[in-house]
């Protein structure tokens, strides 16, 4: 009999441990995977320009939705991207951060667009992941961070996503050429044929 008291009593307390923040603010990402490769130059680190950066993109909604009208509105200032903070690299200290900022940069809460206040929803890139020469060939694992400051009087808090990249080799000219001409070798085998059954 105390087993049934005593597990209600441990989930409520659990509840009560949760962070309050947690529902304040969803992230998401449009795909938690990416593909990209590496080639013989190093990627640029303030601009996410495929192959050798990874740009991930997505969604995050303030939950925290305030009045209106909003005469006060509180504010979740959206900070840049940092990595786990237990190995302070990411991708197995291979891949890193690349310094492209989120899209979004404040939200606040409110739903009335006519009154100029930042939106409760914003979409847009959220962090690349740059793949420096001399990559191998794999998959790469990480926690990305991101921090977020309100201005309500709550504590700063993070939002996180595990976010996989795969690298792949880079195709090689020759095999771009070889691959075009066997489309079009294909193609025109495909017409001949279709001509003779039509006489």
């Amino acid at each position: 009999m105390r087993c049934f008291i005593l597990f209600p009593a441990l989930a409520v307390l659990a509840l009560v441990a949760l962070p309050a923040h947690a529902s304040e603010l969803t992230f998401t990402l449009d795909s938690y995977i990416g593909y990209g490769s590496t080639t013989n130059v190093n990627p640029d680190p303030n601009s996410c320009l495929p192959p050798n950066c990874v740009l991930f993109t997505g969604t995050l909604t303030d939950n925290d939705v305030d009045p209106q009208p909003d005469n006060n509105p509180s504010y979740l200032f959206i900070g840049t991207p940092y990595t786990d903070a237990a190995d302070m690299v990411t991708f197995d200290g291979v891949l890193s951060l690349d310094n492209t900022a989120p899209a979004i940069g404040v939200l606040s809460g409110d739903t009335n667009a006519a009154d100029l206040q930042p939106p409760t929803m914003e979409s847009g890139p959220v962090f690349g992941v740059d793949i420096p020469v001399g990559t191998h060939w794999g998959t790469y694992m990480d926690t990305v961070n991101i921090d977020i400051t309100p201005t309500n009087g709550n504590n700063p808090f993070t939002v996180s996503a595990q976010v996989t990249v795969v690298v792949v080799p880079e195709p090689s000219p020759a095999s771009c050429l070889f691959a075009g001409l066997a489309v079009l070798a294909a193609w025109s085998l495909f017409k001949c044929r279709s001509s003779a059954v039509s006489r």
